[in-house]
């Protein structure tokens, strides 16, 4: 049985990613891409790592982390784009398929792994 959300069936990353034609509508709507103008901090930017990184030409650093982590979820991108990027589940599925690589973060996410080493 295939994936499915709401009904439909799930776009795999490089699919979803290929609808971007890079046109760059979306940067002007962009707020982190407003206070940095570096192109992995803007939409397009992010689906352009999302897209590598999913096909295995981009190893996981942390400044690739950072420039996804820094997306703030707004969507204000994907209410603008015409070629209608499904934007959120590009992020969703690049941040599941980052997890595994993420180290904890400090005492709270250690515990949260293993609650027995903080006792």
């Amino acid at each position: 049985m295939a994936d499915t959300t709401h009904g439909q069936p799930v776009k795999s990353l490089a699919a979803l990613t290929d609808q971007c034609v890079m046109c760059g509508l979306c940067l002007p709507h962009c707020p982190t891409y407003g206070l940095d103008p570096h192109e992995a901090e803007s939409p397009r930017g992010r689906i352009a790592l999302a897209r590598r990184l999913a096909s295995g030409q981009l190893p996981v650093t942390a400044a690739t982390l950072a420039h996804l982590d820094h997306c703030l979820g707004c969507l204000a991108c994907e209410a603008v784009c015409p070629s209608h990027v499904e934007y959120e589940e590009i992020i969703i599925q690049t941040r599941a398929l980052l997890r595994p690589s993420r180290p904890p973060r400090g005492r709270l996410s250690r515990w949260l792994a293993d609650p027995a080493i903080l006792v």
